[in-house]
This record gives structure tokens, C-alpha cells and sequence, in this order.
């Protein structure tokens, strides 16, 4: 389900992705520079309302937390402001999430950035043919699961993700969300802003060269 925004309308002020409270294991997957899983959740939650305040809302794209409804609106009720959910793989159910704090909850959403078109997924796209095969044969099998809900590549459109625990911001026309992207913090939307205009002025100028050449 894709939410449409009006291009005037920001429904958000702050995004994050993939903090993963509760999850021992991404410590150590993830290179996180957290002493166990507890320190991660303290901290996680020091950084956030360093940033986000009581009259804020933060865009979450997925994958919050590895805990029970209990512990999880234990840790919503101290971040600071509203919460709108982009569902992760890890996400329970829409109603459990709502239970959990979140003001909105849906699958994808479209929103306008400076005038452009940003499809907001916790699922990056699908890689193309030479990186699928480089993944298979390097046994990187998680790295392709879920292609039923990989978004589509629609000329124009810029890709706000989470999912891959990557700390590359932008790659080509996405923006990875990720929480080792930000230095575990949320970014401001205005960040995101910058990144979308970066984007459409290196595209349009590869437009003009790929014109040039006919």
C-alpha cells in the first residue's frame, strides 16, 4: 500500500531505519560500536532525542525492534515526538505495530521532496543481473530474499530505503535510511532535501551530456 502526499505537505521531520532494538546479533553483524545489547538501546535512545523533540514526528523505515509489544512501548515511551512506520520484514502486524506507539502505519509511501518524487520502502531494488549473480556466488543468500516486495524502478522516482545495514548514504538514485548510515541517529529531513537535489542536477546533467552525444 503507497501513500501519496501532496508536494506541499511534510509529513515528517526526522527519518531513521533499522535500529533493531533488542537484537544481539546485528551488534555483531552490523560492526555496531556497542558493548552488548543493552548499551545499544540506551544509547540508541540518547541519540534519537538528541535530535527529535517532543513536537517532532520521525519517519521509521522498518525493522524497529527485536522485543516483546511490552519492552517495545517501554522504549517507544521514552523517544521523544510522533512516529509514522514503513513495515520491515522484522515488523509484526499493522495493528500491533499501532499498539505499539506508531501514529501510522503502512507498507510504502510517495511523498514529494523539493518537488520530486520519492518512493519510500524498507526494501531496496532488486539488483540487477551481474550483481545477483556476484551475490549467489559469493553465498550472500539474505541479500536477496523478498523480491515479491521490491519496489519498482520508475524512471525519475528517487528510492528512500533501509534493509541492507549499509553506511553508504546514497547510491545512484537511492538513499539508504540505515542507522550505520547516520551515525546512529535520525537525519533531518532537510538532509534528505539536500541529497534529492545532489541527485536530479547530477541526472539532469547526464541527460544533457547523453544528449549532446546524439
Amino acid at each position: 500500500m503507497a501513500r501519496v502526499l501532496n508536494k506541499q505537505r511534510r509529513l515528517f521531520d526526522f527519518i531513521w531505519s533499522d535500529p533493531h532494538f533488542g537484537h544481539r546479533n546485528v551488534i555483531k553483524y552490523s560492526g555496531r560500536p556497542f558493548m552488548d545489547v543493552d548499551d545499544m538501546t540506551e544509547k540508541l535512545i540518547a541519540n534519537y532525542n538528541s535530535v527529535v523533540g517532543p513536537e517532532d514526528t520521525c519517519l521509521w523505515v522498518g525493522d524497529c525492534f527485536f522485543l516483546s509489544n511490552k519492552k517495545a512501548i517501554d522504549i517507544m515511551d521514552r523517544l521523544n515526538g510522533k512516529k509514522i512506520l514503513v513495515k520491515g520484514n522484522h515488523d509484526p502486524t499493522d495493528s500491533q505495530c499501532m499498539k505499539r506507539g506508531f501514529e501510522s502505519v503502512v507498507h510504502e509511501m510517495k511523498v514529494y521532496i523539493q518537488g520530486h518524487p520519492v518512493r519510500i520502502s524498507h526494501y531496496p531494488y532488486w539488483p540487477d543481473f551481474w550483481t545477483e549473480l556476484k551475490l549467489k556466488w559469493k553465498g550472500y543468500k539474505s541479500t536477496l530474499r523478498y523480491p515479491e516486495r521490491r519496489p519498482p524502478k520508475i524512471k525519475g522516482e528517487i528510492l528512500l530505503h533501509g534493509h541492507t545495514h549499509s553506511n553508504i548514504k546514497v547510491n545512484g538514485n537511492c538513499v539508504c535510511a540505515c542507522v550505520e548510515a547516520w551515525n546512529y541517529k535520525p537525519f533531518r529531513v532537510e538532509e534528505l532535501e539536500k541529497i534529492v537535489n545532489t541527485i536530479k542536477k547530477e541526472q539532469n546533467n547526464k541527460e544533457i551530456k547523453d544528449e549532446s552525444k546524439q
